[in-house]
């Protein structure tokens, strides 16, 4: 096809009329493009501060905006230079290196109890003493007294060639001395299953005495 039959051919059937002025649009769009710009002018808005035309969705233009944010800008009580950190109900009230400077400054605090010269981590104790503390805490009454007995022969059938298990009297009781029993693996499941009978717990001297023969202690 020649050069001009393809322009006749493209004008007559990529445009049209457009329905609002009567000019020349394209097939796809619904105006002209002098009609949609002053369709989409009308839509503007003006701004707040200075009254320039800008989106609707905006209420400040760019400039007036970047003028509010810079003049939120809190400044450093020490030094007087922006904190970075303007826009927000809570900000720093010191810039990061003068925020550094009064952290050293502080006071160096110690651990409470008494004797320790080391320095303070949590709750009033250092690293070591808070660990401890509460490393203690989380573990279960009698915890060690536990472990001593399944060093401890199996009480029924005295097999003591592997740890026995901390077997409990009271199902759902505690792990607690005089309700624990060492017992090998096969004598537990008959204890559980009710084949075998269990057998009196020992006690918390009994297990100290068994710890202190073995040098456990």
């Amino acid at each position: 096809m020649a050069r001009k039959e393809y322009a006749s051919y493209t004008a007559d059937h990529d445009y049209v009329t457009c329905p609002k002025c009567g000019g020349v649009k394209t097939r796809l769009a619904e105006l002209c493009r002098s009609c949609s710009y002053e369709s989409r002018v009308k839509s503007w808005t003006t701004c707040a501060d200075c009254g320039k035309r800008i989106r609707h969705p905006a209420t400040r233009c760019l400039t007036c905006y970047d003028a509010d944010r810079a003049a939120k800008t809190p400044t450093c009580v020490d030094c007087g230079k922006p904190t970075k950190q303007y826009a927000y109900d809570y900000h720093a009230q010191r810039c990061w290196p003068c925020e550094v400077k009064q952290r050293r400054n502080k006071p160096v605090r110690y651990c409470t109890l008494e004797g320790c010269g080391k320095v303070h981590a949590s709750k009033g104790l250092c690293r070591s003493h808070y660990q401890a503390t509460f490393q203690r805490r989380r573990t279960r009454p009698g915890g060690q007294l536990i472990q001593w007995l399944k060093t401890m022969p199996c009480q029924i059938c005295g097999y003591s060639l592997m740890k026995s298990e901390a077997a409990r009297l009271i199902p759902g009781g505690p792990y607690r001395p005089g309700n624990v029993m060492a017992l090998c693996v096969r004598c537990h499941r008959e204890v559980d299953a009710g084949i075998t009978p269990a057998v009196t717990p020992p006690t918390s001297d009994e297990i100290l005495a068994w710890a202190a023969s073995k040098g456990l202690r």
